[in-house]
């Protein structure tokens, strides 16, 4: 991530915007891929060994296609959260059809895996993107000037989402 921020930072904006639809595209198209065949494991109840790496459905766990299900599963998150990113972003009816149907895939893996950590990871981005989105909002607000009131405010709101998400389960 360090070498990737000042890569970025030097491009121009709409260069990095190009980028970043063509490595999505390419990312998702594959982890998509992987997502479906790993559903198709989970459907006929699949499992196997392969030179000692768990495939298909083992211990309570989607391994699917995946080595990892720690791995798959935060890739997952972090597609997911770029899934959305895109849909709002793009104007274009491919990318926002294209990121509903890897949000769905992502979504449904991430549930399927039944993996503690991954839900952690789930809840901690999601609160970490309500902050900033909260956070932008009051931002553009002209009455609210104060920042440590607007982190404050921000704080509260992912704790309170915290404590409903945390009781949920």
């Amino acid at each position: 991530m360090l070498y990737l921020y000042p890569l970025c930072y030097r491009i121009e904006k709409n260069k990095f915007d190009s980028t970043l639809r063509n490595f999505y595209l390419i990312v998702s198209g594959v982890f998509s891929s992987a997502c479906i065949i790993s559903m198709y494991h989970f459907l006929t109840f699949t499992k196997y060994n392969i030179r000692g790496v768990r495939q298909g459905v083992q211990d309570g766990h989607l391994f699917g296609v995946f080595s990892s299900v720690y791995f798959a599963g935060v890739i997952c998150v972090v597609l997911l959260f770029t899934s959305i990113y895109m849909f709002v972003k793009n104007k274009s009816n491919f990318i926002k059809v294209w990121s509903a149907v890897t949000a769905v895939l992502m979504i449904l893996y991430i549930v399927l895996c039944n993996s503690r950590s991954v839900m952690l990871s789930l809840i901690a981005g999601t609160m970490i993107c309500v902050f900033l989105s909260f956070r932008n909002y009051l931002s553009k607000k002209e009455k609210v000037k104060s920042s440590f009131f607007k982190n404050s405010l921000c704080v509260v709101v992912a704790v309170v989402m915290a404590l409903v998400v945390g009781t949920a389960n």
